[in-house]
C-alpha cells in the first residue's frame, strides 16, 4: 500500500512538473500539447512511461545528485 502511494505522488509530482515545463516535453508531445493541449499531452507522455523510467525521470529530476 505503501508503494502504491509513494509511486502514485512521483506520477502527481512528474504531471505537475510537466504542466508547469510543457516546453521540455519530446517533439512528439509538443505537438500534441498543440493540437489538443498541455494536459493530454503530458498524461500520454507519462502513461508511455515505464515504472523504472518514471523513477529515474523522477530522481534527475528532483534529487539532487550527492544524494544519490
Amino acid at each position: 500500500k505503501i508503494r502504491i502511494q509513494r509511486f502514485q505522488q512521483l506520477l502527481e509530482t512528474l504531471y505537475t512538473y510537466f504542466i508547469s515545463h510543457v516546453s521540455l516535453l519530446p517533439a512528439e508531445y509538443l505537438s500534441i500539447a498543440e493540437k489538443e493541449d498541455a494536459h493530454r499531452a503530458v498524461c500520454d507522455y507519462i502513461s508511455g512511461m515505464s515504472d523504472g523510467y518514471a523513477v529515474d525521470l523522477y530522481q534527475e529530476l528532483f534529487i539532487p545528485k550527492g544524494w544519490k
